[in-house]
């Protein structure tokens, strides 16, 4: 995957696929998606939300 440009968070796309995180530690969210050749998001595949910080383990 390769970096993409994004107006909040980070941006991977590569193979057909986008990868997409927003935020830092409790509530930063990551998404999946299809990857659409005309360069948007298509269909989620899947969503993550942070609800613990790794800092308390």
């Amino acid at each position: 995957m390769t970096m993409a440009i994004s107006g909040s968070g980070v941006r991977y796309i590569g193979g057909g696929l986008e990868w997409w995180t927003k935020g830092v530690g409790p509530g930063s969210q990551g998404m999946l998606f299809h990857h659409k050749d005309d360069g948007a998001p298509g269909d989620i595949l899947e969503r993550c939300v942070q609800v613990t910080s790794t800092h308390d383990r």
